[in-house]
């Protein structure tokens, strides 16, 4: 259990035509001083997972099946003073464009001291105005006394974003959502806000769920990785077993389609999976990526294969245990125990990080050209290291019945 657990979730939203399918049972635990990277395309389901953490989501919102726990306590249990004590002081948000979350005729001062006072009635205006400077000031804004006589319309898309962080921060949250938070920002200020929330992270012993489409941004910020498609977690484990090791082929794709350093989308077409994304108002029975992927066999439209989950290896030991023993898809044995459940063999599997590798299907995906990190590591190195609550929550778990990188 971490302080914050997904089990389960499926949520649709009632249309006019009919129910639309957005999340469709989703499992991840945030630890304690982690942060937790999700990506995925869009409409993957990102952002309405997140925002339902908090309830966020709008009146036509239907959560049909799974839960959300707070330090153990169902989000969806809680009344609205309750919920209201949540917002704020416990979990805050920092939401995509920032430029559209404040009202462009209060100026920033007052949009603090509104947010600042809805929890805090007890401060004078004073008080008030100290802790805004100081807000901003933590945050790198520059010159706090004066800018907060200023409307939204006077700052940078930079500098909204840390006067955002800043909004979050006010209430003093032990868990940040970031949604996208550096969406539209060049590339120097995305380093910059990274920055920020690293060093915000370590003073506030903050747990963060970072979510974005760029892997490269992620590889330099996340403990663990959540890769999300169609509504459904495809793959989850330690940043670098995710990016240097993916067992999923929408993993793969999203790699894939990263260009690296000195190349240009005119020399080298970018390796985009073909078709589209599956219809969330009528989701097939199977994989929802297997009508896009090259590795997908009969089974994987049958019915969406369950998150394979192995033990650990014991401290030590070379080996764990996975449901295969075939070459991955694409080798010698490709094509193999595709109409029955593999049995339990023996294979390689500790992460570079000593992550249990947890998958169903054959050996481990093989290494693309150059080694094993040849590839994926393109923004700076996989992860930041061993992540928070110990080896059991870095385990490296994925949604396919045949894991494996066909060259």
């Amino acid at each position: 259990m971490g302080i914050l657990d997904v089990e389960g979730l499926h949520i649709d939203f009632a249309t006019e035509k009919g129910p639309l399918h957005a999340v469709r049972g989703v499992d991840f635990s945030l630890q304690e001083g982690e942060v937790l990277g999700i990506v995925g395309e869009s409409g993957s389901g990102k952002s309405v997972t997140a925002h339902s953490t908090m309830r966020l989501l709008p009146s036509n919102t239907n959560y049909t099946g799974g839960d959300v726990r707070y330090r153990g306590q169902s989000v969806f249990a809680l009344e609205r003073e309750e919920l209201r004590r949540l917002r704020g002081p416990e979990i805050a948000i920092i939401f995509q464009e920032p430029g559209r979350s404040f009202d462009p005729i209060y100026t920033i001062g007052k949009a603090m001291a509104e947010t600042i006072r809805s929890h805090e009635p007890e401060l004078s205006e004073a008080e008030i105005y100290e802790k805004s400077v100081r807000l901003l000031k933590e945050t790198n804004v520059p010159f706090p006394e004066d800018r907060l006589s200023n409307y939204p319309h006077q700052f940078s898309g930079g500098l909204l974003q840390r006067i955002m962080i800043a909004l979050a921060l006010a209430s003093d949250p032990k868990v940040l959502i970031a949604d996208e938070p550096t969406t539209s920002l060049d590339v120097t200020i995305q380093a910059g806000i990274i920055d920020l929330l690293l060093r915000l992270k370590d003073e506030r012993n903050l747990s963060i769920i970072f979510i974005t489409h760029n892997l490269a941004l992620i590889s330099g910020i996340a403990d663990r990785i959540v890769v999300m498609y169609a509504g459904l977690v495809m793959e989850q484990g330690s940043a670098e077993a995710v990016l240097t090791s993916p067992r999923h082929p929408y993993t793969r794709a999203l790699l894939d389609s990263i260009l690296d350093l000195g190349q240009h989308y005119t020399d080298t077409p970018i390796a985009a999976p073909s078709g589209t994304v599956p219809d969330p108002y009528r989701p097939e029975a199977g994989c929802p990526f297997a009508p896009r992927c090259p590795l997908a066999a009969p089974a994987c439209r049958e019915a969406v294969p369950p998150i394979a989950e192995d033990p650990a290896p014991p401290p030590g030991t070379a080996a764990a245990r996975h449901r295969g023993g075939a070459e991955a898809p694409g080798g010698p044995a490709a094509g193999r125990d595709r109409e029955a459940e593999p049995p339990i063999a023996e294979g390689p599997a500790a992460a570079p990080d000593g992550a249990a590798r947890r998958h169903r299907g054959g050996a481990e995906a093989p290494e693309g050209p150059g080694g094993p990190a040849a590839g994926p590591d393109r923004g700076g190195g996989p992860g930041r290291g061993a992540p928070p609550g110990g080896a059991e929550h870095a385990a490296h778990v994925h949604r396919c019945r045949f894991p494996g990188v066909k060259e």
